[in-house]
């Protein structure tokens, strides 16, 4: 299925936006201070036209015992700068379902949740940003890893020579 967005809440993109930069309220001994916290994401560096990314863009579905995570449907806007990824982790029985991003930057894109989400940063949801990230790389050749939080979750690009 495929769907295009032809507007995003204008309100939840600011409240998104103030906490994209790293910026959370939490309280602790009646007085309220304001923690850095990280969103993971992969920077990809490179050429590469979203349009492209979207059509060229697999279903990713992965089993390994009770965890599973898979990604389903796929959303583009109209300026064809952003790619909404409907996503799926269940991990130890509990179910968590967010929007994986891939955005346009001047430099490349980045892999990250939807910005605001309010997503339990989990193993199973890092793994799912990085497989998005492998399988660009893997389709997009002039993508190489710049910036990221979750290099852990980034499995090795492999090389294969193709021998005649």
């Amino acid at each position: 299925m495929v769907v295009i967005i032809t507007h995003w809440n204008e309100h939840a993109i600011d409240k998104q936006a103030q906490r994209q930069k790293g910026l959370s309220r939490f309280c602790c001994d009646n007085f309220v201070r304001l923690e850095e916290t990280e969103m993971p994401h992969v920077v990809l560096n490179g050429r590469v036209d979203v349009e492209e990314i979207f059509d060229r863009l697999s279903p990713l579905f992965i089993r390994n015992g009770r965890t599973i995570l898979k990604t389903s449907t796929v959303y583009v806007d109209r300026q064809k700068k952003s790619i909404l990824i409907e996503s799926l982790a269940i991990e130890e029985g509990k179910k968590i379902e967010f929007l994986a991003t891939i955005s346009k930057r001047e430099d490349g894109v980045v892999v990250r949740i939807y910005p605001g989400s309010e997503v339990e940063k989990t193993d199973g949801v890092k793994k799912i940003l990085a497989e998005i990230a492998m399988q660009l790389l893997d389709t997009f050749a002039e993508l190489e890893v710049g910036k990221t939080n979750i290099s852990d979750f980034l499995r090795q690009k492999r090389e294969f020579e193709v021998k005649n």
